[in-house]
This record gives C-alpha cells, structure tokens and sequence, in this order.
C-alpha cells in the first residue's frame, strides 16, 4: 500500500487542479526471483483527489494491471521499475462557467519508479513516483504524478 501527494496536468484550459492526495492499494504476486532480480505481477487500485481552482474536486480510482522488476543489490535497498495498464474511473465536477462536471472510465497506462528498504524477509518501507495517463473523455489526456511513501508486506 502507498499514500502520498498528487498532482494533475493536461486539464483543459483555464481549470487548474491543486495539489491532491493519492492511496493505492497493490496486490501482486512474484512470479520470478533470483539473486539478481525479481519479477511481479500486480493489480493497482485505489483513490486519487485533487481540488481544482474555482471549486470542484477531481477523482479517479485506477484499475491497473502490470509488472514491477525489482533489483537484489545485496544490501536492505532494493530499487524498482514497472508498467502497467487498464482504466481509471475519473469524477469531476466544477463551477458551471467550465460545464458542470462528467463522470467516465477511459483506458490509461501508468509508469513508475522507486525504492524499498528491507525492514524484515516479509516487511518493507520506501518511497516512490507513479506517472499515470488517463485518457479520460472530454480532454486529450489527465497526467497524474504522485510522490508517495509505502508499506510492503510479503506472505
């Protein structure tokens, strides 16, 4: 599980989104591991919120599937990569003047990147970067980067 800041682009002109919050929740399965690598399968949902100028709010619950490399460096660190993609059921709504707001679930692929320390064999903390590309209806694209902390726990 992760929770950290999230912050939007490619909203149409004139709507701005303030600085949000985002918790997801990733289940996964390792499906390869070595000395020098492991390989997970994952399934990333949860909750995104940003308020946007001029009053409204901007939800979105991702629905992603994907995989995340890690790499063993012999040591309590372990830095990661993966990809995924599915959709993301966004939510808005804003002042009348920029046309109420719409609700939709559009496909979207998201990025990510950080780093864990190893706490226990089954316990871990970290930090890390999430890019999601939501191509939600009404608009060319909803980016959405998060800087989060996380928590793993492995059974």
């Amino acid at each position: 599980t992760d929770v950290g800041a999230s912050f939007i682009t490619g909203l149409p002109s004139g709507i701005d989104a303030d600085p949000g919050i985002r918790f997801s929740v990733v289940p996964g399965y390792r499906i390869y591991n070595d000395d020098l690598f492991s390989v997970s399968l994952q399934l990333d949902t949860g909750l995104i919120w940003n308020g946007l100028d001029g009053g409204g709010d901007l939800y979105q619950v991702p629905v992603l599937a994907g995989f995340e490399y890690a790499f063993h460096t012999g040591s309590i660190v372990e830095p990661y990569v993966g990809i995924g993609g599915g959709g993301v059921y966004s939510d808005y709504s804003v002042s009348s003047a920029f046309g109420g707001g719409d609700n939709s679930f559009d496909g979207a692929l998201q990025g990510m990147a950080g780093v864990r320390f190893k706490l226990s064999d089954s316990a871990e903390v970290g930090v890390g970067y999430k890019y999601l590309h939501n191509w939600a209806s009404n608009v060319d694209y909803i980016g959405t980067h998060s800087a989060s902390v996380m928590f793993v726990f492995r059974f």
